[in-house]
């Protein structure tokens, strides 16, 4: 009895993880669609510069008005494919977590694969940059990389107890 619960609870775990994941894809894509279609690099500054313009005229010397002021300008034409990457990550990432949904056994071994890769990277990025958010998300992939092979595992138990 206590093993059905426990494994009712990996699952829910696993469905509720992959749907964050999938959330989190679909904000890319949108994120990136948005920077695609709409924003050029003097567009990109003109507005961020509209945004932080009533703060900058309070507070100069606001760090993050500042900031963000100074990565949109050292921004060059090529970022375009930044914003394609974006895009395209988002795609992958919505459509591994529909599938592992839907509980396709082939999307399984290529979700781990690309779960556990993000993870390595964002952690590069994170020793590099030491920005926090990278080991946040870093730790999320490697989360749901565990939780996927978990729920591969019981999954593929399941359809051999049912041949």
């Amino acid at each position: 009895m206590k093993k059905i619960k426990k494994e009712k609870i990996w699952g829910k775990l696993f469905e509720v993880t992959v749907f964050l994941k999938g959330l989190e894809g679909a904000i890319e894509i949108i994120s990136g669609a948005l920077l695609v279609y709409t924003a050029k690099t003097d567009q990109l500054t003109k507005i961020l510069l509209k945004i932080t313009e009533h703060e900058l005229s309070q507070d100069p010397s606001d760090f993050l008005a500042n900031k963000l002021v100074g990565i949109v300008e050292n921004m060059h034409p090529g970022v375009s494919f930044g914003m394609l990457y974006l895009l395209f990550h988002g795609i992958i990432k919505t459509f591994l977590a529909i599938m592992l949904l839907q509980r396709k056994l082939w999307a399984y071994p290529l979700a781990i694969y690309v779960f556990f890769t993000l993870a390595v990277l964002l952690l590069i990025k994170f020793l590099t940059g030491l920005a926090p958010l990278y080991l946040v998300l870093s730790i999320f992939d490697w989360a749901i990389g565990v939780l996927t092979i978990h729920d591969y595992k019981r999954l593929k138990a399941r359809m051999a107890e049912a041949k």
